[in-house]
């Protein structure tokens, strides 16, 4: 919140909510407000299934997927699914408008990759 309160010129000086739903709730109004098309916001989320699940965090319902506006885009990333946490299954389902999934090999599989295009 306070990046996307400095990219958008917004005012730092007002407290951010600690409590997890009034920080859930400025959230989504700032991604739904604040981006414009001529200002558009890409916003990367890295090991979503690493967050802490105290709030409920890996259930991703805090994050407005399907009602995101045009200009803003989504990057996130997140192991395979496990027991102790679904969000990518999550993801999914909460996407109404598609979306693009890339599942990443295993390391030893793009070294064989990687070796065969070289010729070695």
């Amino acid at each position: 919140m306070r990046q996307l309160r400095i990219v958008y010129a917004r005012d730092e000086s007002e407290d951010l909510p600690s409590d997890f739903v009034p920080l859930a709730t400025a959230f989504e109004r700032a991604l739904l407000e604040w981006p414009s098309e001529a200002v558009p916001l890409t916003l990367v989320l890295d090991s979503v299934d690493q967050l802490d699940d105290s709030d409920a965090g890996r259930q991703l319902d805090w994050l407005p997927v399907s009602q995101l506006p045009e200009h803003v885009k989504l990057l996130v990333s997140s192991l395979p699914d496990h027991p102790e946490f679904q969000c990518l299954s999550k993801l999914r389902a909460a996407l109404k408008r598609g979306g693009q999934f890339v599942g990443v090999l295993p390391l030893s599989e793009h070294e064989r990759m990687l070796e065969h295009l070289l010729g070695k």
